[in-house]
């Protein structure tokens, strides 16, 4: 059978946005190697693409939230 879905079920388990902040987390908190900043840019923008926020108002978000972190 197949080991992948489709994103058919009424609520995801977790998503890809999810996961980014998770890792961002595990880099600031459990020392896993990567890029804490990065990966909670890469969630921000996931999060805010995925509800259909404007590229334009998504990189004055991600801005403020950067400056502040």
């Amino acid at each position: 059978g197949s080991t992948t879905s489709g994103g058919e079920a009424p609520q995801r388990f977790i998503t890809f946005f999810g996961v980014k902040f998770m890792l961002a987390e595990a880099v600031l908190t459990l020392g896993v190697p990567g890029n804490a900043r990065q990966l909670f840019e890469e969630g921000i923008r996931a999060s805010l693409s995925k509800v259909g926020v404007a590229t334009a108002d998504a990189n004055t978000y991600v801005a403020a939230r950067l400056a502040a972190y």
